[in-house]
C-alpha cells in the first residue's frame, strides 16, 4: 500500500490546497470556486455588472457647519454702521430739539393749532439719553451673536429693525420739512434719518440672502 504524496502529483494541487483552475469538492464545474473570482462573476463588495457605483458617503461631512456666508458679514456691517447713525441722530436731535419744537409750534399756529413753545420742555433728559444707548448698546451685542450663527438674533433684530422702519423712521419723514427749515444742524439730521433707512432695510435682508439659511440652520 501506497502513501499518497501531500506534496501532489505533478499537474494536480497538493491535498487540502485548492488552487485557481481546479474544481473544489462539492462545487459543480463551471461555479466559481471558493475564494477564487473567476471572470464573469462579481466580487464581494462590488456592484454587479452594469450597474452605476458611486462613491462611499463619508459620515463626518453631515452636519458639519457651514462656513458663514459674505452676505452675514455684510450684514453685521450694516447693523454697526446703523448703531453709529443712531447715535449721532440722537447728539444732533439733542442739539436741535429747541429750534424743532419753536418751529413746529410755529407751524401749528399758522394751521390754527396754536402752541406756545414756551409751554413745552426743551430740556434734555440725561435719562433719556442713557437709555437709548443701552438700547443700542445692546442691538450691537445682539448683531455680534447674529454673525456668530444665533438663529434667535437674526430675528430680534428683524423684528427690532421692522419697527423702528415702520414707526421711528415713518416720524422722521414727517419732521423732514422742519428740519430743513431750522439750519444746517436741521439738514444734517434729516440726512442721517434718510441714509439710516435703506442701511437697516439692507441689514435685515442680508440675513436672509447668499446661503444666511443654511449657515443658521447648521449652528
Amino acid at each position: 500500500m501506497t502513501t499518497p504524496d501531500p506534496h501532489g502529483t505533478p499537474g494536480q494541487p497538493p491535498q487540502g490546497y485548492p488552487q485557481a483552475g481546479y474544481p473544489q469538492a462539492g462545487v459543480p464545474q463551471g461555479y466559481p470556486q471558493q475564494g477564487y473570482p473567476q471572470q464573469g462573476y462579481p466580487q464581494a463588495g462590488t456592484p454587479p455588472q452594469g450597474y452605476p457605483s458611486f462613491p462611499a458617503a463619508n459620515p463626518m461631512s453631515e452636519g458639519e457647519p457651514t462656513p458663514r456666508p459674505k452676505s452675514v458679514d455684510l450684514s453685521f456691517l450694516l447693523w454697526m454702521v446703523s448703531a453709529v447713525l443712531s447715535v449721532l441722530t440722537l447728539i444732533v436731535t439733542n442739539l436741535n430739539i429747541e429750534a424743532t419744537v419753536a418751529e413746529t409750534a410755529a407751524r401749528l399756529t399758522e394751521a390754527g393749532l396754536p402752541v406756545d413753545p414756551a409751554e413745552i420742555d426743551t430740556s434734555v433728559s440725561v435719562v433719556s439719553v442713557v437709555i437709548s444707548l443701552a438700547i443700542n448698546a445692546i442691538w450691537v451685542a445682539v448683531a455680534f451673536v447674529m454673525r456668530n450663527g444665533a438663529n434667535w438674533a437674526r430675528i430680534v433684530l428683524t423684528v427690532l429693525g421692522a419697527l423702528s422702519l415702520v414707526f421711528s423712521s415713518l416720524f422722521s419723514l414727517l419732521s423732514l420739512p422742519v428740519l430743513f427749515s431750522i439750519g444746517a444742524l436741521g439738514v444734517v439730521e434729516a440726512l442721517l434719518s434718510i441714509v439710516g433707512i435703506p442701511v437697516m432695510l439692507a441689514a435685515i435682508v442680508y440675513m436672509f440672502t447668499g446661503g444666511a439659511g443654511r449657515y443658521f440652520a447648521t449652528r
